[in-house]
């Protein structure tokens, strides 16, 4: 991840790097709800373009199960114990609150248990894509933001059917996927 990162960073024109104005730190809220956390940590190369890392964990609600593998929920859980990612995004507008798009990838691994075989549970690894966008919201003239974004996960996986037990269980490879982070700038 620190090399993509670097290369991100060299990628983009000197005049871009040379103007750099602000950190951001953001959470996810949702993902302690569903028993996990996050942190985000990013910086604001200017007033568009903004360079980024993550971390998160939750454990899928029954939805993102369905959505995620086949077959879906039934007793099936789904736990996504550790994500790291890298994300850039470039503001439509110079604006500071304004819409982006952005560019986010990463690994994640996951743990796969089912009631029906009690005691077993399958832990996998996924390489991560998703285009994404959203919109960048600053409360008032504080320094304290909403965002939330949407975007399609393209999940990549060595062995796209995990099995457990008996069972087998095919990892889909396009998860649609969006939260409400709650971030500061400073």
């Amino acid at each position: 991840m620190k090399k993509l990162l670097l290369l991100l960073a060299f990628a983009m024109p000197a005049q871009l790097r040379a103007q750099t104005t602000r950190f951001n730190v953001e959470i996810d809220p949702s993902t302690y709800i569903f028993k996990g956390y996050s942190g985000n940590l990013s910086y604001q190369l200017n007033e568009r373009w903004l360079i980024g890392a993550a971390t998160f964990s939750l454990e899928f609600p029954n939805v993102l199960v369905k959505l995620a593998i086949d077959p879906g929920p039934g007793s099936t859980t789904l736990k996504l114990k550790s994500g790291y990612t890298a994300f850039l995004h470039r503001s439509l507008s110079a604006d500071r609150s304004a819409f982006f798009v952005g560019l986010q990838t990463g690994v994640s691994n996951f743990k796969l248990s089912d009631d029906r075989v009690a005691g077993q549970t399958r832990k996998y690894t996924a390489g991560l894509f998703i285009p994404r966008f959203g919109y960048k919201y600053y409360v008032g003239q504080s320094n304290f933001y909403l965002m939330p974004w949407a975007g399609l996960t393209y999940v990549y996986v060595d062995d796209k059917t995990q099995r457990l037990g008996g069972l087998s269980y095919d990892v889909k490879p396009l998860l649609p996927f969006g939260a409400v982070h709650l971030g500061y700038s400073f």
